[in-house]
């Protein structure tokens, strides 16, 4: 029967598309093959998905594809279901997804086949007497070093080994080049440590099997990056790969670091801020086997393994691990979904779990385990909350924060202040008329930026010039008001002269290496003031910090985003961990107005599963996530009313699917962002099944509507925040 090729194309079009076999065409090509077809007026990479032996379309007008590009799948099965499985759940077009998977070169038509040079011995090098080259020590080395090999070396492997050195070789025909396919990894054994492990460390390990999905709740500092390389450990020792995802680009280094220290075995690191050509190396690396170790960041759940053993979700609880532009995915959820289609175990880690994974262990979806307890000799750190009520504050600090800071740099220690607000003021305000700066293109105030000595929106990046006096009245007071990290530490500064003062955020690590070096003179463990937002509080450790602070809590509890309790919580207990990890006492100090607060009050006391639980009670109470599962549709447009109008259409046109809330259409909590004014349609449900049977009929009612030209609409499954 004569087949017709169903190929995914790259476009926001909810479709795939029919097209002829290339005239040279294998009949048991598989899908997750890339094929070259005519598209439009240009040719593009798509891939295959599936065959059919019928099609709608006019088959005079049918058009050939013209070239398979892949004998084999450049995505295995197990990825392949994956990003299937993403499209249908997520309610994003398949080409879109596939193209998500894969790097940006592979999406141009490159090779997905990785060739090194290897360099053997020929017959007569094998054969040569020792003494032969004995006024040659260096090519007599290379000589013993493939002696001691049963196979070839590497460039790499002959790191030390001068080129000309190996050329010379070559000439004398002595050593032969080929081009090699990567091989599957070797796995020489782990380096000596000298950490012993905790019992509870120990019974992690044991209950972590071959398959299911694990969530490790331990405290910060109780050794979960231990646990991490131990089952790693196992899954090398068996010809597996494991998988590691980090939230953060700049947790990376410190991972790679971590486990090259530990692994005899190829590593592999992707995330963004690599080359196009970096990025394929190591997708190849990892796709061929070559190695053992993947570490990256978000989009990495889609790297294949060909040998995989594990996936491991560090500090699951980020909320880096939703993507919030174009195809926009949780990699945390299909990390587990992975898990299941490829058999593997899941292990979600964090000191303070996500709602959401906590609901599925006490749904016996997932297993718990923990650990409690930092090492032998490490103490947990003390809290203490400062009432801001009645006291004077000079620049965000109280004088008793002033006086903890004080005291623990005269004992030599590190301190780190946490406000996740870069620059140096959010508002500038005229005393005046009270005219504030806002941004032209977004409903948001302008934040004074005294690096630049300028106005930035942090929304869509303009930049201006701080005005010499108000636009409006022509008063010359202009005040700026609020805090942000470059304001403390001018003021940190002025208090403390002598004392090096470091500041991490978006601004202070642009610069190529900028981060890891500023993170190499904290691990150095001077004395000094460590001043960041959540790029210092993810992961690190710090072993000198013996105070953690945070100084602006408060608008946590008057938000309008229902996480941001949750949020709270989790950056109190991540950035109160960065304290006291050496076998020196740490403490950490919250200042806020609402001391009596009952949420705070319980993380205090009772830690966070208690204060999780309550969260989890309130969550169950007024219907909201985990207990109610929710989809947004998102429009943005040049005009307020259009997309108003256009949501309007889609909620309120054919029957709402029973068990299904359809709330709105509204406009988003920053209505007019980059010139662009936004608006929501939000779907709620106790039933996801229901949820996605409605979320397809409003999606089919969208698609039909003329005024879907004149807007730009996305869907969001399982939003993080109605932004």
């Amino acid at each position: 029967m004569k087949k017709y090729l169903n190929i995914a194309i790259p476009v926001p079009v909810r479709k795939s598309f029919h097209y002829l076999p290339p005239k040279s065409f294998p009949e048991d090509t598989r899908p997750g093959c890339r094929i070259k077809v005519p598209f439009g007026n240009k040719t593009i990479t798509g891939i295959l998905i599936d065959y059919s032996s019928k099609t709608i379309a006019d088959e005079a007008k049918l058009k050939r594809a013209e070239e398979l590009l892949d004998p084999t799948p450049i995505l295995p099965k197990g990825v392949f279901e994956l990003c299937m499985w993403a499209s249908q759940y997520y309610h994003h077009p398949v080409g879109e997804v596939l193209a998500a998977a894969i790097p940006s070169l592979l999406r141009k038509g490159h090779s997905s086949i990785m060739e090194i040079e290897q360099f053997f011995l020929t017959m007569e090098g094998q054969n040569l007497e020792a003494d032969s080259l004995r006024n040659a020590p260096r090519q007599k080395e290379v000589i013993d070093l493939f002696r001691q090999t049963s196979g070839g070396l590497s460039r790499k492997d002959l790191g030390h080994i001068s080129i000309k050195i190996i050329q010379s070789l070559i000439e004398k025909k002595i050593l032969i080049k080929k081009m090699m396919k990567l091989q599957a990894f070797s796995f020489d054994g782990i380096k000596e440590s000298d950490i012993s492990l905790t019992t509870e460390q120990q019974t992690a390990i044991n209950l972590v099997g071959e398959t299911g999905v694990h969530l490790l709740q331990g405290v910060t500092g109780s050794g979960k990056t231990e646990v991490y390389l131990r089952l790693i450990e196992q899954r090398l020792k068996a010809g597996k790969q494991s998988l590691l995802l980090v939230p953060e680009i700049g947790l990376t280094p410190q991972a790679v670091q971590r486990f090259q220290a530990a692994f005899k075995v190829n590593i592999t690191v992707l995330h963004s801020a690599l080359s196009d050509n970096e990025r394929l190396m190591g997708w190849q690396n990892a796709a061929s086997g070559h190695a053992g170790v993947i570490i990256g960041t978000r989009s990495s759940i889609f790297t294949p393994m060909a040998n995989p053993g594990l996936i491991i979700v560090d500090e699951e609880h980020d909320s880096s691990f939703k993507q919030h532009q174009g195809f926009k995915y949780s990699a945390r959820d299909l990390a587990v979904v992975r898990g299941k289609i490829e058999n593997i175990s899941v292990l979600l880690g964090s000191a303070t779990p996500s709602l959401e994974s906590l609901h599925n262990v006490n749904l016996d979806k997932y297993s718990h385990l923990h650990l409690r307890d930092r090492p032998a000799g490490v103490t947990k750190e003390k809290y203490s909350i400062i009432n801001l009520k009645h006291k004077r504050l000079v620049n965000g600090f109280s004088d008793h924060l002033i006086g903890m800071i004080n005291n623990n740099l005269s004992k030599k220690g590190q301190i780190l202040i946490f406000l996740n607000r870069r620059g140096f003021s959010p508002v500038l305000l005229c005393a005046e008329c009270k005219w504030i700066a806002l941004c032209s293109k977004c409903d948001a105030r302008l934040t004074y930026h005294l690096s630049k000595d300028k106005m930035q929106c942090h929304h869509c990046g303009i930049e201006s010039q701080q005005p010499d006096a108000c636009p409006e009245c022509q008063n010359k007071d202009l005040l700026k008001i609020g805090l942000g990290t470059e304001r403390i530490e001018e003021h940190l500064k002025t208090i403390f002269p002598s004392t090096r003062i470091i500041r991490i955020d978006k601004d202070s690590t642009r610069k190529k290496n900028s981060f890891r070096l500023l993170l190499k003179e904290i691990e150095g463990g001077e004395p000094a003031i460590l001043i960041g937002t959540q790029m210092l509080a993810k992961g690190h450790h710090f072993k000198n910090v013996t105070l953690s602070a945070l100084v602006d809590i408060d608008s946590s509890f008057y938000s309008t985003d229902f996480r941001a309790e949750e949020q709270l919580g989790q950056n109190i207990l991540q950035v109160g961990g960065r304290s006291g990890r050496n076998m020196r006492e740490g403490s950490v100090a919250i200042q806020t107005h609402f001391p009596s607060r009952p949420t705070l009050n319980t993380l205090i006391a009772h830690g966070y599963e208690a204060f999780a639980q309550k969260l989890l009670d309130d969550r169950r109470d007024n219907g909201l996530p985990p207990y109610r599962y929710q989809a947004v549709l998102r429009a943005e447009s040049a005009s307020s009313s259009l997309a108003l109008e256009f949501l309007n259409k889609i909620a309120n046109k054919g029957k709402i699917t029973p068990l299904v809330s359809i709330y709105g259409p509204f406009p988003s909590n920053m209505e007019k962002r980059a010139d662009l004014f936004r608006a929501l349609l939000l779907l709620s449900s106790s039933s996801r099944k229901q949820l996605h049977r409605e979320l397809t009929d409003r999606i089919e009612i969208a698609e039909k509507l003329q005024s879907r030209k004149k807007v730009r609409w996305s869907v969001d499954v399982d939003p993080i925040d109605l932004f």
